[in-house]
């Protein structure tokens, strides 16, 4: 490698990008993999400084001049950053074609290849690398948790078991490894890890941890416990106001009641469109979603985020937020015929959009119920709703991933009980301003009755009955949520009124619901 190379990876290593950048803009070359390289270290530079399309470009000059495996791999992972799944797989697939022994590249491809949904395949990948790099904890994490989605538990328990061997603290693993199963004892191990935790974000994931093993033994008092400790260590890390959330639930009703809100002309026309499950988290989507994708009809795209990227730029506002009051205005100019071209041609560069129809099952589009029932005349609509208490403890108890903007307020009590009340006020809202688009499913009346709950789900989505829907469980497809373990099961009612044993705890949340008049029960 040329001095100045090393020198530059040098300063790529310690953070300082300032001067990766000056060092690889005098690199240059005398043959094109020595430019490739400049081209390569300048992108690492304009990454780390947050300038990822300004990388990209940069990237692709590396490609064009040498397409190297590192800078093919590199190229994929920034194309899925700036949300370009068509080019992420197809850079990701090449730079696998010649990754060979390369452990770290194959790693960065087994990333690209799971934020795309393509489980299996990342699967294989990390499998390759974890076998190059047997020490890498990290790598085998990846694997631990690919192999998880895909059904094959007792390979990534073993995986997971591993990973936290060779690395105590490991927060991630431990908490993947305790969702596995029940536990039946402590584990003293895992108490020593969260006790020596040294970062917030350590610390707050194994608190979890430690709150899912208290649970599973029944020390209500200790799970309490823990999830306190965790949620302080988490607000000396993130931001956790849900201002915003509510600043826009607001906005929606407002802009949503006049009728003159949307530009006018026609909206897309499609022979049928997508379904869309959305709701709260932690409500049953991902069971619904498996319940729909059991249909030869139909196919699971996962959780897209297609519709707030298409709003969001449909909008055209500069704003660093996919959804503020600032761009919930500007959609009043915008076309419905524009947003579902938008939304669409995102969703199409996914493999499981492929089928004449398929499940977006993001959660978050609730908030945008409004948007696609207007810009997709076709679309179906499915919003789960469960007992408001059970909703709410099942979200403060489960830890979403850390720094993402949809769930801050899972962690704090009165957070979770005033964003139910707003989505509930907004569902609502929307009901009464879209008659007859949206199917609401009650996770309980499914639990109780679920062949007739699902011949209702069917046809409130155009679809023909069809017993493997009954047998949702059996479904190999795979599964990229918490609720990977619960979706293979049978259907049962394990899950129904648990908030119960915590009530004495949840009477923060319980006495802002009953103010506006929320039935608990």
């Amino acid at each position: 490698m040329r001095p100045a190379a090393r020198e530059a990876y040098a300063a790529l290593d310690k953070g300082d990008f300032e001067r990766c950048a000056a060092l690889a803009a005098k690199l240059g070359g005398s043959t094109p993999a020595e430019q490739s390289e400049a081209y390569y270290l300048m992108a690492r530079a304009l990454e780390g400084v947050g300038k990822t399309k300004e990388a990209s470009q940069c990237a692709i000059k590396a490609v064009n001049l040498h397409p190297a495996p590192q800078s093919l791999a590199y190229l994929a992972r920034l194309f899925v950053q700036l949300h370009d799944h068509g080019n992420a797989h197809k850079a990701a697939a090449e730079a696998l074609k010649g990754a060979g022994e390369d452990a770290s590249v194959l790693d960065t491809i087994g990333n690209v290849f799971a934020r795309l949904g393509k489980h299996e395949e990342a699967a294989a990948t990390f499998e390759r690398a974890v076998k190059i790099a047997p020490s890498n904890t990290e790598m085998r994490f990846n694997l631990a948790t690919s192999l998880g989605f895909i059904g094959r538990e007792v390979e990534a328990k073993t995986q997971f078991e591993r990973t936290v061997e060779a690395d105590p603290g490991h927060g991630r693993a431990w908490l993947a490894l305790v969702r596995l199963d029940k536990q039946k004892a402590p584990i003293p191990a895992l108490e020593k890890a969260a006790s020596a935790a040294q970062t917030p974000d350590e610390q707050t994931r194994l608190g979890y941890a430690c709150a899912k093993v208290a649970e599973d033994l029944g020390d209500h008092e200790g799970v309490i416990a823990a999830l306190n400790a965790a949620n302080e260590a988490f607000a000396k890390a993130h931001d956790t106001s849900i201002a915003l959330d509510l600043e826009n639930m607001k906005a929606l009703k407002t802009s949503f009641a006049d009728p003159g809100y949307f530009a006018s002309d026609a909206p897309s026309a499609q022979a049928e469109g997508p379904i869309f499950v959305i709701g709260m988290p932690r409500t049953g989507t991902t069971l619904t979603d498996r319940i729909l994708s059991s249909h030869p009809d139909v196919t699971s795209a996962g959780e897209l985020q297609s519709m707030p990227l298409a709003v969001k730029e449909a909008s055209g506002t500069q704003s660093r937020a996919i959804l503020d009051p600032e761009t919930i205005a500007a959609l009043s100019k915008t076309s419905p015929s524009e947003i579902a071209e938008r939304y669409l041609t995102r969703a199409r560069q996914l493999h499981g959009t492929h089928s004449a129809r398929f499940v977006d099952k993001l959660p978050a589009n609730f908030l945008y119920a409004g948007y696609i029932a207007r810009a997709m005349p076709s679309a179906r609509i499915v919003c789960l709703r469960r007992n408001p208490m059970d909703s709410i403890w099942s979200n403060y108890k489960h830890l979403f991933a850390l720094g993402s903007l949809y769930y801050r307020y899972a962690y704090d009590l009165k957070s979770c009980a005033r964003y139910y009340v707003a989505f509930d006020g907004l569902m609502t809202f929307w009901q009464q301003a879209l008659p007859g688009r949206i199917h609401v499913l009650e996770y309980e009346t499914l639990v109780a009755d679920q062949e007739g709950q699902t011949r209702a789900l069917l046809d409130a989505c155009g679809l023909s009955w069809n017993e493997r829907c009954l047998n949702f469980h059996e479904n190999t497809a795979a599964v990229a949520t918490p609720s990977s373990t619960q979706v293979r099961q049978p259907l049962n009612a394990s899950s129904i009124g648990r908030w119960k044993a915590y009530e004495a705890a949840l009477q923060p949340a319980i006495r802002i619901l009953e103010a506006v008049g929320i039935s608990i029960r």
